[in-house]
């Protein structure tokens, strides 16, 4: 489905499930605690994961630590940049358009959820990559810690703001 609104697109994509500790169970019988939510995500949402990844799959086969380190910066910096400017240029819309609300919301929540998986996959292998003793052999400010669980929180605080406007 897509859903068309003035100069503004936002394309609709499949059905993603979700898992249930990015959502907390509301129901009380067993099925609604164990069944994962389904969400409506954009197309921009998806691509931005897939060019997250790509930098980061470069980042891993990189042979420079230096621009690795870079490259997972980048990574980093999209995820702050989505969170600003998506909301600079599509603010209006997304205040006035239920449906733009309801998919921003998503996007934030799956963003949310793929900060978690960058987390536990890619960061520690770039991590044991490019700095197997934790950065221990190299100055203090040298140390590199690879993470976005710092991304995860202010990602569904955004989604929550948004979940009680609609």
């Amino acid at each position: 489905t897509d859903i068309e609104l003035s100069n503004e697109c936002i394309q609709i994509a499949h059905v993603v499930d979700e898992e249930d500790d990015l959502f907390p169970p509301t129901g009380t019988k067993k099925e609604e605690r164990e069944s994962p939510k389904k969400l409506q995500v954009s197309l921009l949402a998806q691509a931005f994961i897939k060019n997250t990844n790509s930098l980061l799959d470069e980042a891993l086969s990189s042979a420079s630590p230096t621009a690795a380190v870079g490259l997972y910066h980048a990574a980093r910096r999209g995820f702050e940049l989505y969170r600003t400017l998506f909301i600079l240029q599509h603010g209006t819309t997304i205040d006035a358009v239920p449906t733009m609300t309801t998919v921003f919301q998503h996007d934030c929540l799956f963003l949310a959820r793929a900060a978690v998986d960058l987390s536990l996959t890619i960061c520690p292998k770039l991590q044991n990559t490019f700095f197997p003793n934790g950065g221990s052999d190299t100055n203090q400010d040298e140390q590199a810690f690879f993470t976005f669980a710092d991304q995860i929180q202010p990602l569904r605080d955004l989604a929550n703001k948004y979940a009680t406007s609609s």
